[in-house]
């Protein structure tokens, strides 16, 4: 009998040691499978309002140790070029953590683009000279949509994917296409403008350039709003910022002109009094016209527009510039981007509102795009990184002060 109860009490133990064990396991493998709480980036918000959702994450990027990808740019300067590099670095530096990388084994990124602003001579260079480091990807932002087609042609035979971002090209090897929904910010653009100048009147549109997509795109989709939407509105004149040229010649040939019974006139001051020329005047060159000067000539040959969208933050600021020395306080400005000095003058009533994209998501979703075609995953055609249309009114609302920068 004694050594009966000795049995059970021996298997009495070994069961609740094994239960023991077992509950032991299974918080272990609790702890193990419940995720660890996400470390939001600052930037979350810009991330968010990407599409699709997959390209504001870096899950299951699991690239190569060591693996380079070139970020090409149309500018080395200017707020929205600096905010998308570090979008595309936050991207590397995920995926490095993600994946333990450390030292030698990080993925790497470099962000390189023309020290003047949209050289296609140098973008092509740039390009060259990348191709040459045979990254796993090279993410680019065309500044002229046929101009790199041979060095597209060269990456292919290379097994390098091709990423556009911001402004893209027609090349059929492009994997996918990160940017702005540039049409729908354009019709956004006309509509809010039209109702600045309440629905009738001249306007006039100043363009970033004759040769990109992006700039395409923006002013063809506003010109086309408004000869659909608002027929008493009349796009007066379209200026594009690469073909000025001719208005500076025009600028020179009139100050020269002046210059021979006025030579206060060649210096621009059209107050001073007329005195008789001590010696010949010396010639204004047109490389001498700034685009200031410029577009204070194109306002004045327009003198009943009573408003403009300008499609970039160089135009946007140039076209405030000649507004504020016309001192032509009833014509409204619609611009694009953002950054400090444009949403200033939004601030200070110089604007009517602001297109403002989100160069942070645009830099993200590039490196996303890049690793994916890296690792075969495949490609959405195109990811809309968002924009939003900012006035003076809602500036400081929470929500939109999340997405400016």
């Amino acid at each position: 009998m004694k050594n009966n109860m000795k049995i059970i009490i021996c298997i009495l133990c070994a069961v609740l040691l094994l239960n023991a064990c077992k509950s032991a396991s299974s918080q272990e493998n609790a702890a193990k499978d419940t995720p660890a709480e996400k470390v939001e980036n600052e930037h979350q918000s810009n991330l968010d309002v990407i599409q699709p959702l997959a390209y504001g994450n870096v899950e299951g990027l699991n690239l190569q140790t060591g693996s380079y990808i070139s970020i090409i740019g149309r500018s080395g300067s200017g707020e929205f070029w600096k905010v998308l590099s570090s979008g595309a670095q936050q991207a590397i530096d995920d995926i490095n953590k993600m994946l333990g990388y450390t030292g030698e084994d990080k993925i790497k990124m470099a962000y390189v683009a023309p020290s003047s602003k949209d050289s296609v001579d140098e973008q092509v260079n740039i390009l060259d000279e990348e191709l040459a480091l045979y990254p796993v990807a090279v993410a680019i932002a065309i500044v002229d949509s046929t101009a790199c087609e041979v060095q597209f042609d060269l990456a292919a035979e290379n097994d390098i994917p091709i990423i556009a971002f911001e402004s893209g090209s027609e090349y059929e090897a492009i994997e996918s296409m990160i940017s702005t929904n540039n049409i729908e910010a354009a019709q956004t653009a006309a509509s809010k403008l039209s109702d600045a100048i309440e629905d009738t009147g001249k306007v006039l549109l100043f363009v970033h350039d004759s040769h990109s997509t992006s700039a395409k795109e923006r002013s063809e989709s506003f010109i086309t709003n408004i000869e659909e939407e608002h027929p008493e509105i009349s796009v007066d004149s379209i200026y594009h910022l690469d073909q000025l040229d001719e208005i500076r010649q025009q600028i020179a040939d009139e100050r020269n002109a002046a210059a021979k019974t006025d030579p206060a006139i060649a210096e621009g001051d059209t107050n001073a009094p007329a005195e008789p020329p001590a010696a010949e005047p010396e010639i204004v060159q047109v490389e001498d016209i700034t685009d200031e000067e410029v577009f204070d000539h194109i306002l004045a040959q327009h003198p009943d527009a009573k408003g403009c969208l300008a499609t970039d933050s160089v135009s946007t600021q140039t076209v405030l510039t000649a507004v504020k020395t016309a001192k032509l306080r009833s014509f409204q400005i619609i611009g694009f981007e953002g950054g400090t000095q444009q949403l200033e003058s939004l601030r200070n009533g110089d604007l009517a509102g602001l297109i403002v994209q989100n160069p942070y998501g645009m830099g993200y979703a590039s490196i996303v795009a890049a690793a994916r075609a890296t690792l075969g995953m495949g490609n959405e055609a195109v990811v809309d990184c968002g924009y939003i249309w900012v006035t003076k009114d809602n500036m400081d609302t929470e929500s939109i002060q999340k997405l400016l920068y």
